[in-house]
């Protein structure tokens, strides 16, 4: 199976699949399955003054897809809960080693209260991708990126400044299926769609430096001249900033700011297999304060509006009485 047939369908098999390899297990009480593919195309721009010409580069296309399994093991050992996973493999062979995988990272989790169950009047299942985004093709991420960089280099224009100018950045799309089912008899798919530009100014005659950003999951909410305006102004109004001399300041961090700590920092030692292999700080901390109190922070698939959210509607779903 090649990674440009993979659809819905195909995910859904492999779930079905699995589910029938778990039924089979005499040590697993309850299991879930999740297969979901992504595609990614990436527009970079590098944008010189010297050579406006090479300001945006090729398209590249980067493509992932995999199947995960939740299982509840009740044997002599215990009741313990176990997650594995296999990727570019949606067969039995690559079901079959995510399990095995799965068994062999159980361990006792006393919080753990049962998987979810179908209701018996389920709701209309929200949208969260937008098809103009699936059938996205290259030359319109292009323009995209284009446009980014056009919204920046018009606001410096208007301000006086046409060379001395540098610009970095991406325009990407993501777009992703995804299929969940367990041995309760839930099974749900669900396509969602992310669109991002991010670029990064310098105005290198006066040391000043500008970043803008725009996201949005449907291509009618996307903005990428915006973000192109916004890192071009931010720049603008940087110049005659000053180095600060080493030592302690009280700071307020701007949205890129946190977003930038939140990506390089918090978000990847919060990833399960991190997690799972035990290099996270967080992995022995759950149900402690790991930061101020004043800060939240939440992973919620129902957002509304949210880039490439997904999940099952919670009112689709009851969590399963315990045993």
């Amino acid at each position: 199976m090649s990674e440009a047939d993979i659809d819905l369908h195909e995910l859904r098999l492999s779930v079905e699949l699995a589910l029938e390899i778990l039924a089979a297990e005499a040590t697993v009480s309850e299991a879930e399955v999740c297969a979901s593919w992504c595609e990614r195309q990436t527009v970079r721009v590098q944008y010189d003054a010297g050579h406006p010409d090479r300001g945006v580069q090729t398209p590249q296309v980067s493509t992932v897809f995999g199947v995960g399994i939740l299982v509840v093991l009740d044997d002599q050992n215990g009741r313990r809960i176990g997650f594995g996973s296999d990727h570019e493999d949606l067969s039995q062979e690559g079901i079959v080693l995510a399990l095995e995988r799965a068994k062999a990272n159980a361990v006792p989790d006393s919080d753990f209260g049962g998987l979810p169950v179908p209701l018996a009047a389920p709701g209309i299942p929200p949208t969260f991708h937008d098809p103009q985004v699936m059938e996205l093709h290259e030359d319109q991420i292009t323009q995209l990126a284009v446009e980014a960089l056009h919204g920046a280099l018009a606001t410096f224009q208007e301000a006086g400044y046409v060379t001395a100018l540098q610009m970095s950045g991406e325009v990407c799309s993501r777009k992703e299926y995804v299929v969940v089912g367990n041995t309760h008899g839930l099974l749900a798919s669900e396509a969602s769609t992310g669109l991002l530009a991010t670029l990064h100014t310098q105005l290198t005659g006066e040391q000043s430096q500008g970043t803008g950003s725009s996201a949005a999951t449907h291509l009618d909410d996307f903005a990428p001249y915006d973000a192109g305006v916004e890192a071009a102004h931010n720049a603008l109004r940087a110049r005659g900033s000053i180095t600060l001399a080493g030592g302690d300041y009280a700071v307020v961090f701007g949205p890129q700011a946190v977003a930038d700590l939140l990506q390089d920092l918090l978000l990847p030692a919060l990833s399960l297999d991190i997690v799972s292999a035990g290099t996270s700080p967080f992995a022995t901390r759950l149900g402690q304060p790991v930061a101020a109190a004043l800060l939240t922070v939440t992973d919620d698939g129902r957002l509304p509006a949210g880039w490439a959210v997904m999940g099952l509607p919670e009112r689709d779903c009851q969590p399963a009485p315990q045993p």
